[in-house]
């Protein structure tokens, strides 16, 4: 067999190397961390002029709705069709919220809010031509895992 190469020219050498991974690696995780505590903050408006309001956190979930007077006299079927309108108009604003997020958090150039960016328009709004093209469940490399 050949002479195998050494990639440090020492131990103080390679003890930095690894330093320089588990700062990497730290910084990561505090990043992640922010994004996380980011989300659970996130609240999107959506209304309806026809009297309906609605609040929905970063997953979309509805977190409070007001219907006002007006609107309730009318009956279900036009209260419930105008809160869904109000639940789409607020829908349509989470990728860009969502993205700013993730851009802030993680760069806006990075792979990993580039991946986040196409999941929200997946979830949320009109997907991306990578985000259509990927295998189910992969991760482009660069992705914060």
């Amino acid at each position: 067999m050949g002479e195998e190469q050494v990639p440090y020219a020492g131990a103080a050498e390679a003890r930095a190397a690894i330093d320089e991974v588990v700062r990497d690696a730290e910084a990561r995780a505090e990043r992640a961390r922010r994004y996380a505590a980011s989300l659970e903050e996130v609240r999107v408006v959506g209304r309806h002029a026809a009297g309906a309001t609605v609040t929905l956190d970063h997953l979309g979930a509805v977190v409070a709705l007001e219907v006002d007077d007006r609107l309730a006299a009318g009956g279900g079927d036009r209260v419930g069709r105008t809160v869904l309108a109000a639940v789409g108009a607020a829908r349509s604003r989470l990728p860009g919220v969502l993205d700013h997020i993730a851009s802030d958090a993680f760069g806006p150039g990075s792979a990993t809010a580039q991946h986040l960016r196409e999941q929200a328009a997946l979830v949320f709004g009109v997907p991306t031509p990578s985000a259509r093209t990927a295998p189910a469940g992969a991760l482009p490399d660069g992705v914060l895992r």
